[in-house]
Protein backbone atom coordinates (compact mmCIF):
# COMPACT_ATOMS: atom_id res chain seq x y z
CA UNK A 1 0.00 0.00 0.00
CA UNK A 2 1.16 3.49 -0.73
CA UNK A 3 1.31 6.33 1.77
CA UNK A 4 -1.33 8.08 -0.33
CA UNK A 5 -3.64 5.07 0.09
CA UNK A 6 -3.15 4.97 3.86
CA UNK A 7 -3.64 8.72 4.18
CA UNK A 8 -7.08 8.68 2.56
CA UNK A 9 -9.78 9.09 5.24
CA UNK A 10 -11.91 6.36 3.61
CA UNK A 11 -9.10 3.87 2.96
CA UNK A 12 -10.74 1.06 4.95
CA UNK A 13 -14.15 1.61 3.35
CA UNK A 14 -12.52 1.72 -0.09
CA UNK A 15 -10.77 -1.58 0.63
CA UNK A 16 -14.14 -3.11 1.54
CA UNK A 17 -15.99 -1.65 -1.48
CA UNK A 18 -15.36 -4.60 -3.85
CA UNK A 19 -16.59 -7.04 -1.20
CA UNK A 20 -19.52 -5.24 0.41
CA UNK A 21 -20.53 -2.71 -2.21
CA UNK A 22 -21.74 0.83 -1.61
CA UNK A 23 -22.49 2.05 1.90
CA UNK A 24 -25.24 4.37 0.67
CA UNK A 25 -28.36 2.27 0.22
CA UNK A 26 -29.72 4.77 -2.30
CA UNK A 27 -27.27 3.44 -4.86
CA UNK A 28 -28.68 -0.07 -4.50
CA UNK A 29 -32.24 1.23 -4.65
CA UNK A 30 -31.52 3.24 -7.81
CA UNK A 31 -29.93 0.22 -9.47
CA UNK A 32 -32.92 -1.95 -8.55
CA UNK A 33 -35.36 0.67 -9.85
CA UNK A 34 -33.53 0.91 -13.17
CA UNK A 35 -33.53 -2.88 -13.47
CA UNK A 36 -37.05 -3.66 -12.34
CA UNK A 37 -39.02 -0.53 -13.22
CA UNK A 38 -37.23 0.33 -16.44
CA UNK A 39 -36.13 -3.10 -17.61
CA UNK A 40 -32.43 -2.25 -17.80
CA UNK A 41 -29.88 -5.03 -17.74
CA UNK A 42 -27.24 -4.94 -15.00
CA UNK A 43 -24.42 -4.65 -17.56
CA UNK A 44 -26.09 -1.54 -18.97
CA UNK A 45 -26.51 -0.03 -15.51
CA UNK A 46 -22.85 -0.70 -14.73
CA UNK A 47 -21.86 0.91 -18.05
CA UNK A 48 -23.89 3.97 -17.03
CA UNK A 49 -22.10 4.14 -13.68
CA UNK A 50 -18.69 3.75 -15.35
CA UNK A 51 -19.51 6.50 -17.85
CA UNK A 52 -20.53 8.86 -15.05
CA UNK A 53 -17.38 8.16 -13.04
CA UNK A 54 -15.10 8.48 -16.08
CA UNK A 55 -16.80 11.76 -16.99
CA UNK A 56 -16.15 13.07 -13.47
CA UNK A 57 -12.48 12.05 -13.72
CA UNK A 58 -12.16 13.79 -17.08
CA UNK A 59 -13.72 16.97 -15.68
CA UNK A 60 -11.27 16.78 -12.79
CA UNK A 61 -8.33 16.20 -15.11
CA UNK A 62 -7.52 13.03 -13.19
CA UNK A 63 -8.30 10.24 -15.64
CA UNK A 64 -5.72 7.48 -15.61
CA UNK A 65 -5.71 3.77 -16.32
Amino acid sequence: MTDEHLAHPDSHALDDWPIYGPQDGRITMLVLRLAHDHGMRLADIEALIIAALESQLERSGQKRR
